[in-house]
């Protein structure tokens, strides 16, 4: 066998055991999804991954994003999960996003309470400290 075979194995191998050990998880753009604040359609995205997700809303003057992360359940008033405002990072314009336990750096930077992540049928939102209603539609 080959060093470049053999090493090609190692680093699959390797990130195959990282991966299903959760130590990093990815982030796949999900192009079925639609950003709306207070009811209008902006520019923006969906990065979705296991039990999370990276909603950038990117109207002119307004870029941010926000981490999504799924409870797993819908507790009575349709709570589904929590968001954290990702402060001044923005996510990339990729396709894949690594997520780690550092990165994206949302948790550290957030000192705001706890925002809920509602299920209204087949939309997602939010309230961002600003009062802009965040709305991700299916």
């Amino acid at each position: 066998m080959s060093r470049i075979a053999a090493a090609s194995c190692l680093v699959i191998g390797i990130t195959s055991y990282a991966y299903t050990s959760r130590r990093f998880g990815l982030l796949c753009r999900a192009g079925r999804y639609t950003v709306e604040v207070n009811g209008a359609a902006v520019h923006g995205g969906v990065l979705a991954g296991r039990s999370t997700a990276v909603v950038t809303r990117r109207d002119k003057g307004k870029e941010h994003s926000y981490l999504l992360l799924y409870a797993g359940d819908i507790d009575q008033t349709g709570d589904v999960g929590q968001v954290i405002d990702c402060g001044e990072w923005i996510a990339p314009k990729l396709p894949i996003l690594i997520r780690t336990s550092n990165y994206p750096n949302c948790e550290q930077r957030s000192t705001r309470s706890r925002i809920s992540l509602m299920s209204k049928g087949t939309t997602e939102q939010f309230t961002t400290t600003e009062q802009d209603v965040i709305s991700i539609r299916r």
